[in-house]
């Protein structure tokens, strides 16, 4: 909050006001917000408060909505009237040309242009709701009123004429209180006037008993308030007249003083209070005025010199604060703060500079005595009949401003120190005596002083030290010398304090050094301890209290105990840079850098006292004077001073309350049935999932201090807090369900307003809901068993062909295999028979009848077991043992778990592997060899070994005669694999040509034959 001074010279008090004396009422005791500031450019000229507690100023440029924190503009035009109808719950801006309604719960605003009235561009310059409150409103314009319907926006014309036939316009307009049908209008130079609704007749009345010079200005009538039978009506020059409706007779009064004789009061505005009382507010001053007594209770005028009257009450809210205001910007008078009596020097001007030094009571006389650094000289106030004395020096001073610095009262004289020289007065005498110090031009200027005995005072100079001063004989006497001569550091600095305290110990200061003298002329320095070695800076303050003395240091406030010198004890008691310091009657600590803050004595925590607390407006140098005066406790800015007792502080209980602003949903502003003041819920529409929420709080009692805390339910666990300058919050990706907003406000951290609760529903899109979800998933679910069918039929109708493909290639198989094992068959048994080997060749065909039944069997099916396939192994080897002798020899190893198990395989898949083996490699050999025929157990597969150590591959071609035949056997044997085991990796045969120095030595053939696996169809196990 900022202002400038208020020009009021203080009166009278008398009576009792609304929650406040008047003994401590003081118009010049106000509060100014920071945010407000814009409104120093513009004319107040109403003030009204809507149902939530929020602030609307109409100016002659706009209309303004105010919470304390924000002030935002709302309407443009030159405004006239802010009316407000609590039962339609609307507010109506009347400007010159039309009117704005504002539904304060809908939201909803209307603008109306009222154009040509009776064919002329006319302007409005009144009005009021007729009955009080219905639809129809009652516009004031030239030589008559319009009715104008608020539904309809329709209006009509209602010519009154005047007796001086003059166009007349009509200023103000008021509803009887007692009849409702009759309308009493106030015009511009021809009176009042009353309006009949029921005969359409009127009445002019001349106000004749005013002033003679003032005839004019007095009949031109700016308001109308009424208190039982008496209209109030305020003039353009001619200060207020009371009108009797019975009798028809009328008084006038000025608000200005009695004393003004030539007054010209042009009255801004009359209102009532809550006790029906009335303020009457003027460019004279404004008065509280008792209508039953015909009593004004409270006076406050405005010094002449100084211009119009920057104060003007304006209305007084719900919650008993006082609004002022006109062109000097928007000013409260909060009466929940504490009982401060405040003092304006009226002689203080901007040509001095008054900065505050000293304050001090003369009991006897009931004076209070100001001492100021750059005035004319000391300021005495008489508190009894409220009258302010300069008191001058007999001999100016050097710089012919007086400079004082500081009050020495002693009985009944006075003695103060003024930079050049020290001075003497008397309580009752009109001037103030300077002593005549001996060969004070060579000690320079002075700093501080303070009475040494009843005959001698010590001054501290700026740069020469202290000095004893006789008062009496003028003598000077050198005080430091000791020091000086001990502490040769002090000599280059400036002074900064000298003091005796209570037990007589004198203290001495400059920066960084501070010593005590006690009676017995011991030196105590305490630089160390204050500066723990560091240095402290200036020491600004001290101040004595019980065995204490506080000192105000630039690096904080410190206690020392004087009872125990020259033992030291010192205590830190915060780090705050402080120019004044004091503990008031409860013990508690004040300080002084700007503002005042206090504390408990050993708090770090600090409690900030200012305007918001009833002190007056610092200014634009702030406070820059803390002291006491008994009980009480003084705050002096350059020309104005604030004295409150600690046991009048009233903290308010008053908390902000927040509000809603405004709402944006992914980018749009929110459009609602409600204003957002008083909207309780919003919706998200679908897709919709970014919210952001725009809140500000009324806070018209320290508003730099309000913070603000929020939650969303089913998102923010615990409440995130906002600094006073962050007003919005952000929510993204929201998911679809029900949530709840709370805002809470605070001016302390600690206490925190009931909450405001929001209601956000983010509406779910179909294609999230339930019954679409399990739409969804059955049309899927179908279209899965659609495609799963499909694909069963596809693979048994596949599994068909490729069996059927597979049965023309066993079938090709058999026609070719079993024509090569007959035929090399035969040819064993003619051989042998050719022999006459008549036992061996029955043991063969035995073995051949064997063989070929296995070979059949195995055949017509596209699977066999491993221990058939192995059994026609064996019987096929025996008959090659039988066909070629001696030739080679065979090793069938096969692993045990493969020889317990029904292990089913492709029929036919070793033989010919086996047949080439003996027929294309051991054939060719004479003797010494071998064939080896393995079977390994892979778990997921068979490892099949076929190896020989016949002549090889190359050989057997190049012996045989036919390089460019492969088997067809061991073709088709390769092509039903991979056909068969496309899913397992690795299937397949791999034919290894074997080597020994160089030279052939046999065929090794692997085969993989796959046990398991998804889709294998080549086993069961």
């Amino acid at each position: 909050m900022i202002s400038r001074a208020c020009k009021i010279v203080f009166l009278s008090f008398l009576l009792t006001f609304p929650t406040l004396s008047i003994g401590q009422l003081d118009l010049d005791n106000y509060a100014t917000f920071k945010s407000a500031e814009a409104l120093q450019d513009h004319k107040i000229i109403r003030i009204e408060e809507d149902p939530h507690g929020l602030i609307w100023i109409a100016t002659s440029k706009s209309v303004f909505r105010f919470d304390g924190m924000e002030l935002n503009e709302w309407f443009k035009g030159i405004f006239v009237e802010i009316l407000k109808d609590s039962l339609h719950h609307k507010m109506t801006f009347v400007h010159r040309k039309g009117i704005y309604l504002y539904n304060y719960r809908s939201g909803k605003i209307d603008s109306i242009n009222l154009g040509t009235i009776n064919g002329k561009y006319d302007n409005i310059l009144s009005a009021t709701y007729k009955n009080g409150g219905n639809d129809t409103l009652l516009l004031g314009v030239n030589n008559g009123f319009l009715k104008f319907d608020v539904n309809t926006k329709k209006y009509a014309y209602t010519r009154v004429e005047n007796s001086l036939n003059r166009a007349t316009t009509f200023l103000s307009l008021t509803i009887d209180q007692d009849n409702d049908q009759v309308l009493w209008l106030g015009s511009r130079k021809a009176g009042l006037y009353r309006y009949d609704f029921g005969t359409d007749q009127y009445q002019q009345f001349l106000m004749t008993k005013a002033r003679p010079s003032i005839q004019e200005e007095s009949n031109t009538i700016t308001e109308i308030v009424q208190s039982g039978r008496t209209l109030y009506l305020g003039t353009w020059h001619g200060g207020y007249l009371t009108f009797d409706t019975v009798t028809k007779e009328h008084q006038q009064f000025f608000v200005g003083p009695a004393s003004d004789t030539n007054p010209r009061d042009h009255v801004f505005r009359i209102f009532k209070t809550n006790e029906e009382k009335l303020w009457i507010s003027s460019t004279k001053g404004a008065i509280l005025l008792n209508p039953e007594h015909n009593k004004v209770e409270y006076r406050a005028t405005v010094n002449e010199t100084l211009g119009i009257f920057e104060s003007p009450p304006l209305i007084l809210d719900s919650e008993k604060r006082l609004w002022m205001g006109r062109d000097n910007g928007l000013r409260v008078i909060d009466t929940l703060r504490s009982r401060i009596r405040t003092l304006k020097n009226p002689m203080h001007s901007g040509h001095d500079w008054n900065i505050p030094k000293t304050v001090t009571n003369h009991e006897k006389s009931n004076t209070i005595y100001f001492c100021v650094f750059g005035a004319k000289g000391l300021y005495a106030h008489h508190a009894s009949n409220g009258t302010w004395k300069l008191i001058t020096t007999d001999v100016p001073p050097l710089t012919g401003s007086f400079l004082g610095l500081k009050i020495i009262p002693r009985n009944d004289n006075l003695f103060i120190l003024e930079e050049s020289g020290l001075y003497v007065h008397t309580v009752g005498d009109e001037q103030m005596r300077k002593i005549n110090i001996k060969n004070d031009g060579q000690l320079g200027k002075f700093v501080d002083a303070t009475l040494f005995d009843d005959e001698n005072i010590l001054i501290l100079t700026r740069a020469n030290g202290v000095h004893r001063v006789n008062i009496v004989s003028g003598d000077v006497e050198r005080y430091d010398a000791a020091i000086r001569r001990k502490f040769q550091q002090i000599t280059r600095l400036r002074g900064d304090i000298v003091h005796k305290d209570s037990l007589g110990n004198v203290w001495m200061g400059w920066k960084d050094n501070l010593f005590a003298v006690t009676p017995g002329d011991s030196i105590v320095d305490f630089s160390t301890e204050l500066g723990s070695g560091n240095g402290f800076g200036n020491v600004n303050h001290i101040y004595e209290s019980g065995q204490y003395l506080y000192l105000s240091l630039t690096s904080g406030i410190f206690r020392i105990d004087k009872t125990v010198l020259p033992t030291i004890a010192v205590e830190k008691l915060n780090s705050h840079d402080s120019t004044f310091s004091l503990i008031d009657e409860n013990g508690k600590l004040w300080w002084l850098l700007n503002n005042v803050y206090y504390s408990s004595q050993n708090a770090q925590e600090s409690v900030t006292f200012d305007e918001s607390d009833g002190l007056h407006h610092p200014g634009k140098y702030g406070y820059e004077h803390l002291g006491k005066m008994g009980r009480k406790i003084v705050v002096g800015s350059r020309g104005i001073y604030s004295f409150f007792e600690p046991d009048d502080i009233q903290k308010s209980t008053y908390l902000p309350k927040p509000y809603i602003k405004k709402i944006t949903i992914d980018g749009r502003e929110a459009q609602t049935n409600a204003s957002f003041e008083t909207i309780g819920h919003i919706s998200l529409g679908p897709n919709e999932s970014n919210l952001n929420v725009q809140f500000s709080a009324q806070a018209f009692s320290k508003p730099q201090d309000t913070r603000f805390r929020y939650k969303l339910s089913a998102l923010d666990k615990d409440w995130q807090y906002a600094a006073n300058t962050t007003r919005q919050v952000n929510y993204t990706n929201l998911k679809a369900k029900e949530y709840s907003f709370m805002l809470q406000a605070s001016n302390d951290n600690i206490n925190w307003s009931d909450p405001i609760i929001l209601q956000v529903t983010n509406k779910m899109p179909f294609y999230q809901s339930n019954w679409f979800i399990a739409l969804v998933a059955f049309l899927v679910m179908g279209i899965l068993v659609g495609i799963h069918t499909n694909r069963m039929a596809s693979l048994r109708f596949k599994s068909k062909v490729r069996e059927e493909r597979l049965s023309l290639e066993r079938q090709a198989l058999r026609a070719q295999m079993n024509p090569h094992f007959i035929f090399n068959a035969l040819n064993s048994i003619q051989h042998l028979i050719t022999e006459g080997n008549e036992e061996k060749s029955i043991r063969y065909l035995n073995r051949f009848s064997k063989l070929l039944r296995g070979v059949l069997e195995n055949s017509r099916s596209p699977k066999t077991t491993l221990q058939k396939e192995l059994e026609v192994i064996k019987n096929y080897l025996e008959l090659e043992f039988l066909r070629l002798g001696e030739k080679f020899s065979c090793q069938l190893n096969v692993d045990i778990s493969l020889k317990d198990e029904p292990i089913e395989i492709p029929a036919l898949l070793f033989q010919p592997f086996i047949e080439n083996a003996i027929h294309h490699g051991l054939a060719h050999k004479p003797e010494g060899g071998r064939l080896l025929v393995e079977l390994y157990d892979r778990e997921d597969h068979i490892f099949c070994v076929i190896e020989d150590n016949g002549v090889g591959r190359q050989r057997s071609k190049e012996l045989m005669g036919w390089k460019r035949h492969k088997s067809e056997g061991i073709n088709m044997v390769q092509k039903r694999l991979n056909m068969l085991s496309k899913p397992f990796r690795g299937t397949g045969i791999e034919i290894i040509d074997l080597f020994e120095n160089g030279r052939p030595a046999g065929t090794r053939v692997e085969l993989k034959i796959p046990i398991s696996g998804e889709n294998n169809h080549l086993y069961s196990r």
